[in-house]
């Protein structure tokens, strides 16, 4: 039987949380046929693969293993795109989990559906098990949307990979592939191919569970303050593909794409200039770059807020001298108390 859905796991290092998310997908027989799991282990120093390697021995019909040299997140995604068979592919990192039922149900409907796009609900929570937030889409159900039509839907705002599911063979048809050796490639995931969907369909069930609050996980505040240079030029790369095709895009399909761009634009400059993770020379570059290709961008920035109780447009103000800006007292105070968000 044809498999329907293929989920990629990129694994780097995570035997403390690995059985967690692959049982989560251990789905009753009758579904077993329909689903693919490939567990790809970049590398891990720790005892992901063994683990991995004996999900695949209990279950051959549904779990199966790549071992490869490190690359980094985008690698793997390449990597199980390569070796998928599904009509569907999904991503699930390796200390999330998915909820079964739901899984299942997921299932059900990819078996009746052609969407270029699938999407589902997820929530958030911490190590606790507690439930920190939870994220439904509010389309229409059962029914196939023009995707056109739907995509400024105020449940759409920063959009995220979670609730995410694309028809391999579409992806496949754009050429989509993910940049290598950085992190935060699944950024491009739901950007990229949002150029090109033309349909989507919504399935309101709960599907995906991510962690958040793992030391060493990407949106590990301290990971992120290190990690920035490579976030920026994720945005980078995001805005250029943007620019690329722009001129053959809906009107609604930009305002979604420019929509993606502010978030990440807003995380360089609070990072770049609030917390200094960034050089000044790296935040000038990128501010000219806005300045010269992306106009609307540059002037959002402008206006953007330390918070929205106080009317302080800290990038506006950086720019007057960018070289010598130092931030008033009471910012420097709010920071160094931990009241302001690190995303927002």
């Amino acid at each position: 039987m044809e498999k329907i859905l293929t989920l990629i796991i990129p694994t780097y290092n995570m035997e403390q949380y690995l059985h967690r998310c692959l049982d989560s997908l251990i789905v009753d027989g009758g579904h077993r046929d329909l689903l693919e799991v490939l567990v790809i282990n970049d590398g891990s120093k720790d005892g992901s693969s063994l683990i991995a390697h004996g999900y695949q021995e209990r279950y051959p019909e549904l779990f199966r293993v790549i071992d490869k040299e490190n690359g980094n997140y985008g690698s793997c995604v390449n990597r199980g795109l390569r070796e998928a068979q599904g009509k569907y592919v999904k991503m699930l990192d390796a200390d999330d989990r998915f909820f079964t039922e739901g899984l299942t149900v997921l299932l059900d409907n990819l078996c009746r559906q052609d969407a270029d796009l699938v999407l589902t609900d997820y929530l958030t929570e911490n190590l606790k098990g507690k439930v920190l937030s939870e994220r439904q889409y509010h389309l229409v159900p059962g029914r196939t949307l023009e995707f056109d039509e739907v995509c400024l839907a105020k449940s759409l705002e920063n959009f995220q990979m979670h609730g995410v599911c694309y028809k391999r063979r579409f992806l496949l048809s754009i050429g989509y592939r993910q940049t290598e050796g950085i992190s935060y490639t699944d950024q491009e995931w739901v950007f990229m191919p949002m150029a090109a969907i033309r349909t989507v369909y919504y399935v309101p069930q709960l599907v995906y569970c991510y962690l958040r609050g793992r030391l060493g996980q990407t949106m590990d505040p301290s990971i992120v303050h290190r990690t920035l240079t490579q976030q920026l030029e994720l945005t980078y790369i995001n805005i250029k593909f943007f620019l690329q095709f722009r001129n053959n895009l809906s009107l609604n399909r930009k305002k979604f794409l420019m929509r993606q761009l502010r978030y990440s634009v807003k995380l360089a400059y609070k990072f770049g200039i609030l917390f200094g993770d960034l050089k000044t020379e790296e935040l000038m570059d990128f501010d000219n770059f806005l300045l010269t290709h992306e106009k609307y961008l540059y002037d959002y920035a402008g206006g953007l807020f330390f918070e929205s109780y106080w009317k302080y447009q800290y990038v506006k103000e950086w720019r007057k001298a960018p070289k010598d800006f130092i931030l008033p007292r009471m910012v420097r105070l709010i920071l160094l108390l931990g009241r302001l968000p690190f995303v927002k």
